[in-house]
């Protein structure tokens, strides 16, 4: 059964715009996104718990999240987010039903060609201006048909640059102190449908089936669970520091719970049905 590509009901967008910090819906503008996008980046994280539960607890049906209803639902019970193509939807979802004019738009990682990143870009006032929910680049990325951009501000710097498929962005990344390249495949509007469809063909390989991996930003920096390893890296250091090499389950139950926010019920169940394999680098 096809997901509805609905706008969020106004109870729901109240719910999940005041967890985020807000009083009221922010003004439809580059300062309101920015701030609403900022939120997001220090409060909804990019993390596969509940996939991790789904593959490895043997669910049936769809893998969760996909759905903005069903991804907000499990956000505002248990701290929880979720892979690129749930999270990219949910944002769109969010700011569509704020008033922005948002869109998904599909993307290979690494710049392989392949339709393996959703993410979401929003256009104010004819700009264009990427807010991608697994980078969580803190600010709004502008995008410019002229030349290449870089956020603003002092965080992590991230570019992007025209081309004949829309942007290449270099996304700096936390847990390793090198760039990751990621090119658009078109810049128009990606359906719901073929988000469903990738994210379900990634039952079969992605590098978030088996290894934690979670991201969110606190205190001025960004938290990373990656593949068995722990990083805490302040906002504009040039190394990821490893916090204590290789972590043992005590201690990511203490971190997902402490740092990241998740509930102790949605932590709990994960560590019922998955048990964390040896760090692998």
């Amino acid at each position: 059964m096809a997901l509805s590509d609905e706008r969020l009901d106004p109870a729901r967008r109240d719910a999940v715009l005041e967890r985020l910090g807000f009083s009221g819906p922010p003004p439809v503008d580059l300062e309101g996104l920015t701030a609403v996008y900022g939120a997001w980046c220090s409060r909804v994280p990019f993390d596969n718990i509940r996939k991790l539960i789904a593959l490895h607890g043997g669910r049936s049906g769809p893998l969760p999240g996909l759905g903005a209803e069903d991804f907000f639902d499990a956000w505002l019970a248990h701290g929880t987010g979720g892979t690129c193509w749930p999270s990219a939807n949910a944002l769109h979802a969010l700011l569509d039903s704020t008033g922005f004019a948002s869109r998904r738009v599909t993307a290979s990682m690494f710049d392989k060609g392949e339709p393996s990143h959703g993410t979401t870009i929003v256009t104010i006032d004819g700009d264009e201006h990427l807010v991608d929910s697994s980078m969580l680049t803190g600010t709004p990325l502008p995008l410019d048909p002229a030349g290449p951009t870089v956020t603003p501000g002092e965080g992590f710097p991230h570019r992007a640059r025209p081309v004949a498929e829309g942007w290449l962005f270099e996304f700096t990344r936390v847990a390793i102190d090198e760039t990751l390249p990621c090119r658009t495949l078109s810049p128009d509007a990606t359906p719901l449908a073929f988000f469903e469809e990738r994210y379900e063909v990634s039952r079969t390989w992605s590098p978030f089936n088996d290894h934690l991996n979670v991201l969110t930003h606190r205190s001025g920096g960004a938290i990373s669970h990656t593949s068995g390893h722990l990083y805490h890296r302040p906002s504009g250091a040039p190394i990821a520091e490893l916090a204590g090499g290789p972590i043992s389950a005590e201690e990511v139950r203490a971190s997902l719970i402490d740092e990241v926010g998740c509930s102790e019920a949605i932590v709990d169940e994960l560590f019922r049905v998955w048990t964390p394999p040896p760090a692998s680098f």
